[in-house]
């Protein structure tokens, strides 16, 4: 845990103040009635906490080897590359909120009689992530079944609400003669097989054997249809 950033648990970073090198100390956690985990919120827990290392951030030096470890050769270049990918995170985010605002006015206004088997099977994906992201942020298998029901009801509102987004979204491209080509096929799975950190011919491979390449094109193609939708909406503005 880092000293100044958003709590991991409440009251952990004070309680650890002046903690020696591999001291064990037990601590109490309040959470609040707030807290963003609700199985937790208003609970009480004790953590037994020992400390295995200490580490201080230090200031880069801005010298020519630190430079040439990043690919550039001055301040210059380096400030133009931060002030370049503060530009290009906060175009993602409003593109994100954009893309977010046109898929709620397309679910609100189309109505369609979904595959109940596509609604059932993209459910039990949303749910299973749903429960590794809450298993990863601490939640215990008792707080887990008490949430089994709300986590089931959220995982079919979202899952009926990307099955129907889909079929919308393929409608669309279909009206507007939107196709995905080999290329952009490939550049897609280049693109997830850095993020795997593994070669795109083996992601290929196990994209075959799954038989989920055309789910891979499907998305590639809704990406492509909901780029062409905010283009358009731009240009009214």
């Amino acid at each position: 845990m880092l000293v100044g950033e958003p709590e991991f648990l409440p009251g952990m970073p004070a309680a650890l103040v002046g903690a020696a090198m591999n001291e064990t100390r037990t601590i109490p956690v309040r959470f609040p009635q707030d807290y963003h985990i609700k199985a937790a919120a208003g609970k009480e827990a004790s953590y037994a906490v020992t400390v295995k290392a200490l580490r201080e951030r230090v200031p880069a030096k801005i010298d020519g080897e630190f430079l040439k470890s990043l690919g550039l050769d001055s301040p210059e270049a380096l400030r133009q590359r931060v002030a370049e990918d503060v530009r290009r995170a906060a175009e993602a985010r409003e593109t994100d909120r954009q893309r977010e605002e046109v898929s709620k006015f397309l679910l609100e206004k189309t109505e369609l009689d979904l595959p109940q088997s596509l609604v059932d099977r993209e459910a039990r994906q949303v749910f299973y992530t749903l429960v590794r992201s809450l298993y990863r942020q601490g939640l215990s298998h008792e707080d887990m079944a008490q949430r089994r029901e709300q986590l089931v009801k959220d995982a079919s509102r979202i899952g009926t609400e990307r099955v129907k987004l889909a079929f919308v979204l393929k409608g669309i491209a279909a009206e507007e003669k939107i196709a995905v080509s080999d290329e952009e096929i490939e550049e897609r799975i280049r693109h997830l097989a850095e993020r795997y950190r593994m070669p795109p011919e083996r992601l290929r491979k196990e994209l075959q054997e799954r038989d989920d390449l055309d789910g891979l094109k499907d998305d590639v193609l809704c990406d492509k249809t909901m780029d062409a939708l905010l283009r358009a909406a731009r240009e009214k503005k």
